[in-house]
């Protein structure tokens, strides 16, 4: 899942909890994560089930309540297929024999949106 930012004279930047609750934060948690403030968007990939915590490097921009908390949901298995019935007259199976496999992306739900002006 991705999750996309698009701002004008600011940045975004992924924290860690205490950044996002204590905006005092100002380099993100990513590896090489240097935000550069202008006009611009930024790509987040969200893989793990869980909280993650995005905020405005700018601390008085994260204390106004720039800054977001998304809750990544783990993706649900998909329902177990009913087993085939059998036709007693002649011995084929009725429907069909399988289930196609079908792969779901997580799901995100905003916990809070509060990041006027990066979202």
């Amino acid at each position: 899942m991705a999750c996309e930012f698009e701002y004008r004279n600011d940045s975004v930047i992924k924290v860690s909890k205490a950044g996002y609750y204590h905006c005092n934060e100002t380099a993100g948690v990513d590896a090489g994560d240097a935000p550069v403030p202008g006009d611009g968007a930024r790509v987040f990939y969200l893989y793990v089930p869980g909280f993650a915590y995005f905020a405005s490097p700018d601390l008085g921009r994260c204390n106004e309540g720039q800054r977001l908390m998304i809750n990544v949901l783990a993706a649900v298995p998909p329902a177990a297929a009913p087993a085939p019935s059998t036709d007693y007259d002649t011995g084929a199976a009725a429907g069909s024999a399988f289930a196609a496999a079908s792969f779901f992306a997580p799901v995100v739900s905003a916990a809070a949106m509060a990041m006027a002006g990066l979202v």
